[in-house]
């Protein structure tokens, strides 16, 4: 250690020479600002064999402030010792900036492989913190990890760890809190692990007894559950499991794990995701009443217990949920229900509705999309109608979907006709003056609007 802190010492002594004499060419205020500062660090660090590239920005631009920030990416399979040479280096390249009396800050982290390690001004901290990756970038366990840093001085806020499997997590999070703590370190940390055999785990927070009844949960749900998904922290437990059916079990047999009672546990499945708070019983009840057949004509539900959204495989099964939905008194417990079909980013159908108008609401806009040139309609209650027309309709037959339109839509909606690239919007009216819609409204619009005004 000491050989080492000695070679740094010459290393830190011949770059101030030189970045003496570089700021000697350029302005006193270029070497001082963020531009500055980053244009020194490139010119110090761009030909590096041992760096691939460099990510940088300069903090500011103002005299005496500012610095640079960024990562520098080594190149593929660099050796912890390249690791650790650069990391010290940019160092020593902090403590000349602080040298010169600025307050230029130095916020750099370093990518090797599939690691990122915060580079810290705090000589001592830094040190502890290199050890402590390029440790755990030895391990078998470890496939990739993040270490954050807020300040780039002296703290470590939290650490990202991908195990190498998901029963090894647990493991894997307990030993890295110890490491850290040892270094006087209190890190958040979060370990990761993909496996399709035995469902991802994420745990998330702060060493404690949790950690413990975690794993105990863990164990139990994928020893009698066909498990997705299991996300940890302190105060909850999220489950996804791989078939609705088994929601139910799931919730049981993790709420009986030793030690979990007065931990909230939520459960996900294949069908039914959850807003973060959110349990589904509502939503839940509801299905779990709904036959096989009609449960598989969903492809799936949101709720965050307020609201709900069903995404269905057709226009036509859409029409039949809504149906089912309007003859259960439970769905009025919802506030509003969006129903959707089609491609989830752009459906061909979407209501947003409250239970009591989803009937009323789903007819006259199957009845649109049964039409030919109509792609899609979606719809927001009291807000705003999309109708999408194909390219191939003329300006002069979109008079033909008016009245369709005019019998969904409220007085104050926001209708928008969109075809192609372009589209007109109007504010839905018993009677629409041509003279207050916008130009294009005007003109592509027009044969729209007259045929509006004449439907009852």
């Amino acid at each position: 250690m000491p050989e080492r802190h000695e070679r740094r010492r010459r290393r830190h002594r011949i770059r101030a020479a030189l970045a003496a004499a570089t700021c000697a060419l350029v302005s006193l205020t270029g070497c001082m600002t963020g531009d500055g500062v980053a244009s020194a660090f490139r010119q110090e660090f761009s030909a590096d064999p041992a760096i691939e590239s460099l990510d940088l920005s300069s903090a500011d631009n103002m005299p005496f402030t500012g610095g640079v920030g960024g990562t520098v990416i080594l190149r593929d399979g660099s050796s912890d010792e390249q690791v650790r040479d650069v990391s010290e280096r940019i160092v020593e390249f902090a403590a000349r900036e602080a040298d010169r009396g600025g307050e230029a800050r130095v916020s750099i982290d370093i990518e090797a492989d599939e690691w990122r390690i915060p580079v810290l001004t705090d000589t001592e901290t830094n040190e502890a913190v290199l050890d402590l990756a390029l440790a755990q970038r030895a391990e078998a366990v470890s496939v990739s990890g993040a270490i954050g840093s807020q300040d780039h001085r002296s703290d470590i806020t939290h650490v990202a760890l991908q195990a190498v499997d998901a029963p090894s997590a647990f493991a894997l999070f307990e030993e890295t809190a110890g490491r850290f703590s040892e270094r006087g370190l209190e890190p958040a940390i979060t370990v990761a692990a993909e496996s399709a055999s035995e469902g991802s785990v994420e745990l998330s927070g702060r060493p404690g007894p949790w950690l413990e009844r975690a794993q105990h949960a863990y164990d139990a749900l994928r020893a009698e559950v066909a498990l997705t998904s299991f996300r940890a922290e302190q105060d909850a437990f999220t489950v996804t499991v791989g078939s609705e059916r088994d929601a139910s079990e799931a919730a049981s047999i993790a709420r009986a794990a030793p030690g979990v009672s007065g931990i909230e546990v939520f459960v996900e499945s294949n069908l039914v995701t959850l807003f973060p708070g959110a349990n589904g019983d509502t939503v839940r009840s509801i299905l779990a009443d709904m036959g096989d057949e009609r449960i598989d004509t969903i492809d799936t539900v949101w709720t965050d217990d307020r609201t709900a959204a069903f995404h269905l495989k057709s226009v036509v099964d859409a029409e039949e949920l809504v149906g089912v939905l309007a003859e259960d008194p439970r769905a009025a417990m919802i506030e509003t229900i969006t129903v959707s079909s089609g491609r989830p980013d752009e459906p061909t159908l979407e209501l947003e509705e409250t239970p009591s108008r989803l009937a009323d609401s789903i007819r006259p806009m199957a009845d649109l999309l049964a039409r030919d040139g109509v792609e899609a309609v979606r719809r927001s209650a009291g807000y705003s109608i999309e109708l999408v027309i194909a390219d191939d309709v003329a300006d002069a037959d979109l008079g033909e979907y008016a009245p369709g339109v005019k019998d969904l839509a409220e007085p104050g909606e926001r209708l928008c006709v969109e075809q192609g690239d372009g589209a007109f919007c109007l504010i839905a009216a018993p009677r629409i003056d041509p003279d207050d819609a916008g130009p294009r409204a005007a003109k592509q619009g027009r044969a729209f609007i007259e045929s509006w005004n004449n439907a009852p």
